[in-house]
């Protein structure tokens, strides 16, 4: 039994869902997909992969490809690689979609740049594809905390995890 009494904001009730959908059985996935819908229109972005998956496997719901593929396309606002590759993956077999394998490449592209081993595996056997250019960005956040400055210069995402390149420097200022 999964306690639900402090699921009372978005996030939580996005991790009740995800915790109902890792057990077995028909009525768990009922619950999973309770939490989902819940989490996400209360304003939980971050919950559109997991409702869109409900929907596309009729998990708790009946299943609805182009509700599912609604949802995917706000993970991808999210930046959301599982909902880049469940869209892709949509597009490849046009379910819900018109069948578009370009289209797919390039949505199984993306979410392998971001690291969904999934998309790397898919892309290696549908279109030959073995290597992926991860995506890397620049990023800057501070911590003015005892006066100190940190700065992300590079980030990466590297099949591991994240590689991070930083510098900080000193900002104290006495008067």
């Amino acid at each position: 039994h999964i306690d639900t009494k402090e699921a009372t904001t978005p996030s939580a009730m996005l991790t009740c869902g995800n915790k109902y959908d890792k057990l077995d059985g028909t009525q768990n996935k009922d619950v999973a997909f309770y939490w989902y819908y819940r989490s996400y229109h209360e304003g939980n972005k971050s919950a559109a992969n997991n409702l869109g998956v409900c929907y596309h496997d009729g998990k708790g719901t009946r299943s609805d490809y182009q509700k599912a593929n609604e949802l995917y396309q706000v993970g991808i606002t999210q930046n959301n690689s599982a909902s880049y590759y469940n869209y892709g993956w949509n597009l490849y077999y046009g379910q819900g979609v018109a069948k578009d394998i370009n289209k797919a490449r390039t949505y199984m592209q993306k979410s392998a740049q971001l690291g969904f081993a999934s998309a790397k595996d898919f892309l290696k056997e549908h279109f030959g594809i073995t290597s992926v250019q991860y995506q890397s960005f620049k990023a800057v956040w501070f911590e003015h905390r005892d006066g100190i400055s940190l700065s992300f210069d590079k980030i990466e995402v590297v099949p591991e995890g994240l590689k991070l390149t930083l510098w900080g420097k000193n900002t104290n200022r006495t008067s």
